[in-house]
């Protein structure tokens, strides 16, 4: 949990300044589900941790101008990540994609080599830290019963989640940005 919330705030100060990083470390600190899950180390907080990691260094990777130990930081924590044997992680793979494929139109090879990097870190993965036979009954785990709303989740539960689950600031952080996304319309 920790982990966490110093990555958040690193995240936070590369993207936005010291303050911002700041903010964002201290909204997700009071996360109710954060504090709540912070008490004992599950899956789900290695997962934020590397989560976080895994943005960190591919933000690093992305401004540095000799990004070749970013990238090796990239590929360890994406492992990690991808490790933990949880389905959330998936969310993070489009976002990376499209800006490393959209937003690196004139450095294509360090396009290339992200793309490798994803690719090898998959296959150890799928090959060595869980291989089908591993991976069946996680696999038949989270297709039964009341898992598969996990898999397939539905608008009500999205809603529901976001005002239970989670803190009221992040609920007001969600509600101001969408007013602004709305007001810059």
């Amino acid at each position: 949990g920790l982990m966490f919330i110093v990555l958040t705030f690193l995240i936070g100060r590369e993207l936005f300044g010291k303050v911002a990083g700041l903010w964002a470390a201290a909204s997700a600190a009071i996360a109710i589900d954060f504090i709540i899950l912070s008490r004992v180390v599950l899956v789900d907080m290695p997962l934020y941790a590397f989560i976080a990691s895994t943005m960190y260094f591919y933000i690093r990777y992305r401004k540095a101008s000799k990004p070749i130990p970013w990238l090796i930081g990239f590929f360890i924590s994406f492992l990690l990540m991808i490790g933990t044997k949880n389905a959330q992680w998936l969310v993070l793979i489009p976002p990376l994609l499209y800006v490393e494929i959209v937003g690196n139109e004139k450095k294509v090879m360090r396009t290339i080599n992200f793309l490798i990097v994803l690719g090898v870190a998959w296959f150890i993965h799928s090959s060595f830290i869980y291989p089908e036979a591993f991976s069946k009954p996680a696999y038949e785990f989270f297709t039964s019963g009341a898992n598969k709303a996990f898999i397939q989740p539905s608008w009500d539960i999205v809603f529901k989640s976001i005002f239970t689950i989670n803190s009221y600031l992040f609920l007001a952080v969600f509600a101001l940005t969408i007013g602004f996304y709305l007001s810059c319309l």
